[in-house]
């Protein structure tokens, strides 16, 4: 907790007040359990508010999802009954407490000095180190992201700080139905994340294809609670519904794999 407090001193009197009175009741051991999950979700509200930049307070998610762990538990009816079993629920809050401040941070982040733009064979090489970072996407060849940035950059779009590639978004606009716009991977770099840059980029590579793309599809696996946000704020912004189902189970991979749910959004009515 002690490195959440540092940036409480240069902060509003009423912020202050407001993160006293919430970590008051989440901060005590004899009252974890009776920790609501809209105390949680308005603990990681105020830690972003907290700080100058809402990256920082990424830096915090460990720290509460304990809390939301202990929380999970509780409100399950079960016990805490062995390390796996604590680890697991831990594990789940942590990727929903991350999908909570990507949404905060994608509604609320500075994308001034953002340029977005068609990715060129020349950006291939970082686009897969920019993948490979990311830790989390499925990391194809380098020779995929240098053919993809050749014959596939109409429909996608890189995101540039001070000339620097920060972030980029793969997608191609399905044969069968051309109106839909398919994002197959987004990504931005570790010192451009909090920024709101993937959701500029969404909504730039939209405004550029319309009105020929009506609909927007992209897979993401039932874990990955920050690209699930991610899209959920684009579906708000653009005033469209959102449907999912699933795409491909686990068993249909050779590999391990989560299975991939298709969310469709659509159709787009415009910003």
């Amino acid at each position: 907790m002690l490195d959440l407090l540092c940036g409480v001193y240069y902060c509003p009197a009423a912020v202050r007040r407001d993160f006293w009175n919430t970590t008051r009741g989440i901060a005590r051991p004899a009252v974890l359990y009776h920790v609501t999950l809209g105390q949680v979700k308005t603990f990681v509200a105020l830690i972003t508010r907290l700080f100058l930049f809402p990256l920082v307070a990424r830096l915090c998610v460990n720290r509460v999802s304990e809390i939301a762990g202990r929380f999970l538990l509780a409100s399950a009816g079960e016990s805490e009954s062995g390390p796996r079993q604590c680890a697991k629920k831990t594990c789940i809050a942590r990727r929903a407490i991350e999908g909570l401040v990507t949404r905060v941070s994608d509604s609320s982040g500075d994308t001034s000095g953002v340029v977005i733009a068609e990715p060129t064979v020349a950006d291939g090489a970082e686009l897969w180190r920019i993948a490979r970072d990311s830790g989390k996407l499925d990391l194809n060849s380098s020779y995929a992201y240098l053919l993809w940035a050749r014959d596939f950059s109409a429909t996608s779009a890189v995101a540039r700080v001070d000339g620097a590639i920060a972030g980029f978004v793969l997608g191609y606009r399905r044969p069968e139905a051309p109106e839909a716009l398919l994002i197959w991977q987004v990504a931005v770099n570790a010192r451009a994340r909090g920024r709101g840059v993937a959701g500029k980029m969404l909504d730039h590579l939209v405004q550029r294809l319309a009105p020929e793309v009506s609909h927007l599809e992209t897979t993401v696996t039932p874990d990955n609670a920050a690209s699930i946000a991610l899209f959920d704020s684009f579906a708000k912004r653009w005033s469209a519904d959102m449907e999912t189902n699933e795409l491909f189970a686990s068993t249909q991979f050779p590999d391990e794999h989560e299975p991939e749910n298709l969310y469709r959004i659509g159709p787009l009515v415009g910003r």
